[in-house]
This record gives structure tokens, C-alpha cells and sequence, in this order.
């Protein structure tokens, strides 16, 4: 009903010439296919009693897009094991629609009905405890597969919620840069980026909480930004942000390494940049002692 309301009114309008539904991922690939369906079916009877309703012979026929949206997950149990268990579900969800897209590429019978229909990808809701480093993989295995013609789009909903406006204005960072965001992608709201910083402080009375693990992060990132400013001052900072990760690193590792052990600030810096990277492939190159990172990224290119 919400379906057909929307092409009615829009029929109505005559002003609107492309309709936008995002839907959540469908388990089955007959059911995206069912989709499609219902939409093209729904479609075509509106059109057909929008032109006698308008006595408009002429009237054009809309068109429509469909866009997957993920939805981030609500936190629950250790975060490790949390975001092993969404990756494997978004692998299993990601893998249902490039077979869809696959078969409608291939089936001439779907070219009306089906081709070109779906647009793009999204994700949105819950962003704490949902880095984009979760999703990037996923991001980026639908949008290279070479297996399917369509180009899709990315939307990715971000720096909405935040313990920080630094943690915010990193994660539309993370997203730009491990979701391989490119030319007509778009960034959901990003509100972090609207925000005056003196007014955010000021709200918060100068007081900000957040766990270590994300200040420790964001230390990191906010680092590497005035490693390549431009900006002769921003280097001024650099030195105390080394010193606030040694001053708080014990708490951060002490649980895991013995603090002899403990991952330099260099190391720490290198493994940031690689958040984005499916943590399997890390382990079989551990494994695969003759394979090269460089080599195994060729093999394994959204990962």
C-alpha cells in the first residue's frame, strides 16, 4: 500500500520523474526478484489509472531505483566477536545480491522488468560500535565485482553519532577512504562536518567522554591529518600526540602484551591504515610466508 500511494501521489504531482526505494537486504535472490516485480507491476497500474484519472493520454511513465540498504546492527557481546559475526553476515547478504544482479544480466528476459533497476548501495542506524571498517569490504566487493554490468552508488549514513566530534569527523574519513568512495557517492547527513567546533565544546561544558580504545584512535588519525597539512602550526601538535598515546597505551595493552611488548606508536600508526582490510587476509598472509602483502591484495582486491 505505502508503494502504491507513493507512485499514485507522485502521478497525481506530475512533477516527479524518479522514484527512490531503499529496502533492507533480502535473504534469497527470489525474493529481490519478486521485488522487482511487485514494483514494475505496481508501476504499471498506477500509470495506466493516473492517465484516465488525469484524462493525460500523454502523461510520462516515472521511473524508479531500488537501493540496499544495510542496516547496522545494535551492539551486543565483545566487540571482536561482534564484528566477526556481522562480517560473515554481511558476506552471506552481499554474495545473495550480486547473484541477483548477476542473473539479471544475463536472463534477456528481465531487460523490462528487472535491468537497471537496482541502483545502489546504503547503510545507516545504529553507528556506535559499527565502524566503517565493518562494512568497507562489503562496500567494495559489490562495487568491483567484475561478474556484474551495473555500476552501483554508495551511500553511507555517518558522523551522526559520536562519543567526539573528532571520532564523527573520522569516521566520514574512514568511510571516504575504506569504502573506495568515488565520484556521484554520497556521504548520509555527516553532521559532524556542519558542526561548529567551539559551539560542540561549549555544549558539552568542555567535557567529552569516550572509551581509551576510541581516543587512542583518534590520537592516531588526527595525527596522520597534521602529518600532511600543509599548515606549518598543525605539525606543532604532533609531538603531544605522541606523548597522550605513550601516556595511555599501558591501559590500552596491558591486558593483551606484556608491556615490553607493547605496539610502538609506528606500528600502531601502520595498522590503523589497514582497518579497512578483511582481518582473513591478514591471517593467511601470516600463514603464506612466500606471499606478499602487495601480491595477496592483487588475488584478493576487495579484501
Amino acid at each position: 500500500d505505502i508503494t502504491r500511494s507513493a507512485f499514485h501521489k507522485y502521478y497525481c504531482e506530475r512533477i516527479i520523474k524518479n522514484i527512490e526505494f531503499r529496502v533492507g537486504p533480502e535473504d534469497e535472490v527470489s525474493e529481490y526478484l519478486d521485488l522487482l516485480e511487485s514494483l514494475s507491476k505496481i508501476n504499471d497500474e498506477e500509470f495506466e489509472r493516473a492517465k484516465i484519472e488525469l484524462n493525460d493520454p500523454s502523461l510520462l511513465k516515472i521511473n524508479y531505483g531500488v537501493i540496499i540498504h544495510f542496516i547496522k546492527f545494535k551492539h551486543q557481546g565483545s566487540i571482536v566477536d561482534s564484528n566477526i559475526q556481522k562480517r560473515g553476515y554481511l558476506e552471506s547478504l552481499s554474495e545473495r545480491l550480486l547473484e541477483t544482479l548477476r542473473i539479471i544480466d544475463r536472463n534477456p528476459d528481465y531487460e523490462n522488468i528487472y535491468k537497471n533497476k537496482i541502483v545502489g548501495i546504503d547503510t545507516a542506524n545504529y553507528e556506535s560500535n559499527n565502524r566503517p571498517n565493518i562494512y568497507a569490504c562489503v562496500f567494495r566487493k559489490i562495487r568491483f565485482d567484475k561478474s556484474i554490468q551495473q555500476d552501483l552508488y554508495a551511500t553511507y549514513h555517518v558522523g551522526e553519532e559520536f562519543p567526539t566530534l573528532t571520532n564523527g569527523l573520522r569516521a566520514i574519513d574512514e568511510v571516504l577512504n575504506f569504502c573506495a568512495y568515488r565520484e556521484n557517492d554520497r556521504l548520509g547527513h555527516a553532521l559532524a562536518l556542519g558542526i561548529g567546533v567551539p559551539d560542540y565544546y561549549q555544549a558539552k561544558r568542555n567535557k567529552v567522554m569516550c572509551s581509551l580504545g576510541d581516543y587512542i584512535d583518534d590520537i592516531i588519525w588526527l595525527y596522520s591529518i597534521f602529518s600532511f597539512s600543509e599548515e606549518g602550526e598543525d605539525k606543532q601538535y604532533l609531538p603531544y600526540l605522541r606523548n597522550e598515546f605513550d601516556k595511555y597505551r599501558h591501559l590500552l595493552f596491558g591486558a593483551t602484551f606484556k608491556e615490553n611488548n607493547f605496539p610502538t606508536f609506528e606500528d600502531y600508526y601502520d595498522s590503523y591504515f589497514l582497518r579497512g582490510d578483511c582481518p582473513e587476509t591478514h591471517r593467511l598472509i601470516a600463514e603464506l610466508s612466500d606471499c606478499s602483502y602487495k601480491e595477496l591484495s592483487k588475488s584478493y582486491y576487495y579484501q
